[in-house]
């Protein structure tokens, strides 16, 4: 087996559990500050990216929100502490959104800040993987043990 082979297969695994495909709304560096600032209102394309899947979802923020606002708006509670940009960077939640949108639009990730909020995702999906080893693996032991009739 090739590496691109693993890729597409690791690809197409996470994507069965909602993983990360790649795909998320790009916008491209901020747009003119002074343009930025009077937007009525922002869209706010957001991903929550967990150990195992990525969820998104799009919502739309008043003028003067902040990224916190945002986080507040993604409708759940999320270990995901650091906000970043569409390419990696570290952004500061007090910020207001105006910062940095383009065309009153913004793409922003949720993610995992230290080693130890990474540690406790890694545990917590280790965990669900190894109950749903285990529930497959008891689902084929009784395939297996289930006497068959001709």
């Amino acid at each position: 087996m090739s590496v691109t082979d693993v890729e597409k297969t690791a690809k197409k695994v996470r994507s069965w559990f909602g993983g990360d495909d790649g795909n998320n709304k790009r916008f491209g560096p901020p747009g003119q500050r002074y343009k930025e600032e009077n937007c009525d209102s922002f869209r706010v394309y957001m991903a929550c990216k967990g150990y195992l899947s990525t969820e998104k979802k799009v919502v739309d923020l008043p003028s003067g929100s902040t990224l916190k606002n945002a986080r507040d708006k993604f409708g759940r509670p999320m270990r995901q502490q650091k906000i970043v940009d569409e390419d990696g960077y570290e952004l500061d939640a007090t910020a207001p959104i105006s910062n940095y949108s383009k065309g009153c639009n913004i793409s922003i990730a949720f993610t995992y800040a230290t080693g130890k909020e990474v540690e406790a995702a890694k545990r917590m999906s280790g965990s669900a993987i190894d109950s749903t080893k285990n529930v497959a693996g008891d689902a084929l032991q009784r395939i297996r043990d289930k006497p068959r009739g001709v």
